[in-house]
């Protein structure tokens, strides 16, 4: 697999070749949602937030199409006018065809433990709702979870990480393996520097392939 991820954060080698040769396996198609959807469900991103997990969702992207040419397709949930709500934020990952849906989050400054969550069954009491749309793949959702926080602690020893299960509502109506990553601090006094969104990009994008790898 060549040098660990950890050398090459360390070592500042975020250059076209960091994955040469590591096309994502198993994965047709990418949907990466940012932010937090404004439509009455789940809380409120900031707007500080909303551009950092953007920053994010646009080099993952990149990197993505970079390394995998067209055979692996990507689609962003974020709108260039607007904040979609989540039922269009599921439309576009199930009408997309989603392999994985990853949405990026933030979280506190000051927060010792990051979270990554998988999607759960709801509690509500009836037949399966829209909520439930991903429930048979919680398996894979778990699977994708567990990776990304592995491959975040492995990058990040400074910060820790916790695999969560919960009926989300940034989950809600996607039927797809789905993982929700805070994986960008909110702290308006300590801007990013330009590399910062690549790096964590790059942690996701390690993830992926790790991912990808168990059919």
């Amino acid at each position: 697999m060549g040098k660990p991820l950890f050398v090459l954060l360390l070592t500042g080698l975020l250059s076209s070749a960091a994955f040469a040769g590591q096309p994502l396996t198993n994965i047709s198609t990418v949907v990466i949602d940012s932010g937090h959807a404004d439509d009455g469900v789940g809380r409120k991103g900031d707007s500080s937030g909303k551009t950092r997990c953007a920053l994010v969702a646009l080099a993952l992207k990149d990197i993505i199409e970079r390394e995998n040419g067209t055979t692996v397709k990507t689609v962003l949930t974020l709108k260039a006018d607007s904040i979609p709500n989540q039922r269009e934020r599921a439309f576009t990952a199930n009408s997309n065809s989603a392999s994985v849906y990853v949405s990026i989050h933030e979280y506190s400054a000051n927060q010792a433990v990051a979270g990554v969550f998988s999607p759960s069954p709801s509690s509500d009491d009836g037949p399966p709702t829209w909520k439930d749309a991903g429930a048979k793949y919680l398996q894979k959702s778990a699977l994708l979870a567990e990776k990304v926080r592995a491959t975040f602690e492995a990058a990040f020893p400074g910060q820790k990480y916790f695999v969560g299960y919960a009926p989300l509502a940034t989950f809600y109506g996607v039927s797809a393996p789905a993982v929700a990553i805070e994986a960008v601090p909110r702290d308006p006094k300590a801007p990013w520097a330009p590399e910062q969104p690549g790096i964590v990009a790059t942690v996701l994008y390690t993830a992926l392939l790790e991912y990808g790898r168990f059919p």
